[in-house]
């Protein structure tokens, strides 16, 4: 089982992920999930996948997200370091790096320096 770490989550990136990661579960488990500010499209994800962390960019967003998880086995982060120090934790093996531009920038290097398999998709 390969412990997935997706960023950039509600874009079309993510939603290729997402639909490959359905096919096999019993290879991969979406263990990381991260997106700037869609609440919606975070919760069906948290809801559907059950990743262990969400984190949001966008503190308002990650907020909201975390009082309709509440109870739930998703744990709620917000910003760009406390995703690099996801990304670098032993629970990840595989980092899909889907965020735009140099917003991205900070978590996919603390990936690489972690030694984890780093997969760039963003654009």
């Amino acid at each position: 089982m390969r412990n997935i770490a997706l960023l950039g989550a509600t874009g079309s990136i993510g939603d290729s992920t997402l639909s490959v990661l359905a096919l096999h579960p019993d290879r991969y488990r979406l263990q990381v999930v991260a997106a700037r500010r869609n609440v919606k499209r975070m919760l069906d994800i948290c809801r559907r996948f059950q990743p262990a962390v969400a984190v949001l960019a966008d503190p308002e967003a990650a907020a909201e997200v975390r009082r309709a998880l509440d109870g739930g086995p998703t744990r709620v982060l917000v910003g760009s370091q406390a995703l690099a120090e996801v990304v670098r934790g032993p629970d990840v093996d595989v980092v899909v790096a889907g965020i735009v531009g140099a917003a991205g920038l900070e978590s996919s290097l603390a990936a690489a320096e972690a030694g984890k398999v780093l997969l760039l998709a963003n654009k």
